[in-house]
């Protein structure tokens, strides 16, 4: 539940007491040391921090300096080097409170604070924080909540002249300002300062954040082993799944080369049976092909051509021909462009080259003379 909290709000001497009012000022050089500490602090929002007292660091500690002296200049006995000249409360704002009421709410309490420090000549600082505002792990419901706008009071521990820190922070005057600002908030802002939803806890407010912190710890280290646990999860069914991709293209491999296997043995077979078609086709043609048509075109000698025909008249039976008219067509030989004389010289020149096929027939026919036969 809500209450102004004590613990760790002592301090001895000036040093300790200035050295903790430098970390409550609201300004915006001293809030940022402050951040190296305090992570939660939102600089963004340290412009909301406000004072009702409105006086600076500089300021506290010279009205520190003022009602300390003044308190051991009038009649204060307690001079011990260890004596407690500060006390420090923190009181955070109601849970319901809404935040436009923040400034008129601290103002009321502030009032109540002073009248528990014994004046206003004993309040030094206050300093209302509303840049610290974050959620966190509460240490025992280990749920997130937000943490609440907060107030630190400072004053001299003064009772009748002098300093008495423990009777001013006995549990019968903690008890009694609790109750004030608890019947104040709800008579004034309908709602409640103290909830009773827990008892009061006896941690510093150090503490407090340490097991915060802590079990903020813990859930976040359980977050990161669930999303650990499913990347892993995540990575089993992609290694599965390439698993499968790699046998199934193992397999279309396979069958890849077995189908150009089976192209290529279908190519050379296509090849082979191409070309016994064609020598089929081809000896088919050489045998329907009468043997004038296979010599036809052929550029033979006269003496080749004149004895294939005398073989052609035996061979079918036929009368020899006239050799005069022999003889005068070889003065005459048809040609492709027509019929005309043969030279005296070219005539010569294959009468000379004639009995060279002759010859390699067995067959040597003496020269020709006008009005003869040609003997073969």
């Amino acid at each position: 539940m809500a209450s102004c909290k004590f613990q760790g709000g002592k301090f001895k001497g000036a040093i300790e007491a200035k050295a903790h009012m430098r970390h409550n000022d609201i300004s915006k050089e001293r809030r940022m040391a402050a951040k190296k500490k305090n992570k939660h602090i939102d600089l963004e929002k340290t412009k909301d921090n406000f004072s009702i007292l409105g006086l600076s660091y500089e300021e506290c500690c010279a009205r520190y300096d003022d009602r300390i002296a003044y308190l051991d200049g009038h009649g204060n006995t307690n001079r011990r080097r260890d004596r407690v000249s500060l006390v420090s409360i923190e009181i955070p704002a109601p849970a319901d409170l809404p935040e436009c009421q923040y400034k008129r709410w601290f103002s009321r309490v502030s009032e109540i604070v002073v009248g528990f420090f014994g004046g206003a000549e004993n309040m030094i600082q206050d300093a209302i924080h509303l840049d610290e505002r974050h959620q966190y792990i509460g240490p025992g419901s280990k749920e997130k909540v937000w943490s609440r706008a907060h107030g630190h009071f400072c004053g001299v521990p003064e009772i009748n002249g002098r300093l008495n820190a423990k009777r001013l922070t006995s549990r019968a005057n903690i008890k009694k300002l609790n109750r004030e600002v608890d019947e104040m908030t709800k008579r004034e802002f309908r709602c409640i300062f103290m909830t009773g939803e827990k008892k009061k806890s006896f941690y510093t407010v150090e503490g407090l954040k340490e097991m915060s912190a802590h079990a903020e710890y813990e859930m976040e280290l359980a977050e990161q082993k669930e999303e650990l646990e499913k990347e892993r999860e995540q990575l089993r069914a992609h290694r599965e799944a390439l698993e499968r991709r790699e046998h199934e293209i193992e397999e279309k491999e396979e069958n890849t080369r077995k189908i150009r296997g089976e192209a290529e043995e279908a190519y050379r077979d296509a090849v082979r049976l191409e070309q016994e078609a064609r020598e089929r086709m081809q000896a088919a043609e050489d045998a329907d092909q009468p043997q004038e048509e296979k010599t036809r075109g052929r550029e033979l000698p006269w003496e080749y051509e004149m004895l294939w025909q005398k073989m052609e008249r035996e061979r079918l039976g036929l009368p020899e021909p006239d050799m005069k008219q022999v003889l005068e067509e070889l003065r005459h030989r048809r040609t492709p462009g027509g019929s005309k004389e043969v030279d005296t010289d070219r005539e010569a020149q294959a009468e000379e080259g004639y009995r060279v096929p002759f010859e390699f027939l067995g067959l040597i026919p003496s020269a020709p003379s006008d009005g003869d036969e040609m003997g073969f």
